[in-house]
């Protein structure tokens, strides 16, 4: 990615489970429209696609009109440090057969164990006065 990523302090792995009928509508995990995302912020997200449905279900990127069709196993990342152009918004189309399940992960850049992703309120502040990077 070319980031500074440490895994002390990221946010943890969220478990997405998707029935026939669930979908996720085009959004930005972090910095859409910022350029540069301020630190502490997230950066980049990753899926690993653990099942998948037998149909619909793909991720989408609208700016780019990029469909990805995952099989079971791919892994999926995208970066956003800098994205003033909404070029990381994504959409997960509705599953129309079948289930779908991804290990999401974002990354934030900055964060360290004594720095957590629980430090940093939405718009990039420190929630305590304390830290100091």
């Amino acid at each position: 990615s070319g980031y500074e990523l440490w895994p002390e302090g990221q946010e943890p792995v969220n478990w997405l489970h998707y029935k026939p009928g669930y979908e996720y509508r085009p959004h930005c995990d972090g910095g859409c429209g910022m350029d540069p995302v301020p630190l502490g912020m997230r950066v980049a997200s990753s899926f690993l696609y653990c099942n998948v449905a037998e149909r619909g279900g793909s991720t989408i990127f609208p700016q780019d009109t990029i469909k990805f069709t995952p099989a079971r196993g791919d892994f999926l990342f995208f970066a956003y440090k800098s994205d003033p152009d909404f070029m990381s918004m994504h959409a997960a189309c509705p599953v129309l057969r079948g289930i779908k399940s991804t290990a999401t992960q974002w990354y934030r850049e900055g964060v360290s164990k004594d720095y957590t992703w629980e430090d940093v309120a939405d718009l990039g502040q420190r929630r305590s006065s304390e830290w100091k990077l």
